[in-house]
């Protein structure tokens, strides 16, 4: 059990911030969730700043990677190599907010340890990605 514990130095400090305490309380679906809604809420206020715009969910992360006028840029949109990245990210944005933060936020989804450390993975690539992107500042 103890090489589960070493996983948090790998981990976002932003997430390890927001999780840690819940995941240690054993609340796993909480300790998702509460990442999911923080990204959320960053990329929100971002885009309002830059757009004008109050978006939530899937339909923010659509607006703020969009292939065509992105809000975040995440690569050179002008090459097909960029043009996918872009959309690929958009995808793992909306994914997760879709398919991860939705189904907890809406119903009692009780993951187990070791699923709940792949998703706070997952959660932490997003504060990376938002961090290299100059949304989040660094930590």
């Amino acid at each position: 059990m103890e090489e589960l514990e070493d996983f948090w130095v790998y981990i976002h400090p932003k997430v390890v911030e927001l999780a840690k305490p819940r995941f240690d309380a054993g609340f796993f679906a909480d300790s998702i969730l509460v990442c999911l809604r923080e990204a959320n809420a960053i990329l929100k206020a971002h885009v309002l700043a830059r757009s004008n715009q109050e978006l939530d969910g899937a339909q923010l992360m659509t607006a703020a990677f969009s292939v065509n006028n992105p809000i975040v840029q995440l690569a050179d949109i002008n090459t097909a190599n960029g043009r996918s990245i872009q959309l690929g990210y958009m995808k793992i944005f909306e994914g997760s907010m879709i398919g991860i933060r939705n189904p907890k936020a809406h119903k009692n989804l009780n993951p187990d340890r070791t699923k709940t450390i792949h998703l706070l993975y997952n959660a932490s690539f997003l504060f990376i990605k938002l961090q290299e992107s100059g949304v989040l500042p660094a930590q």
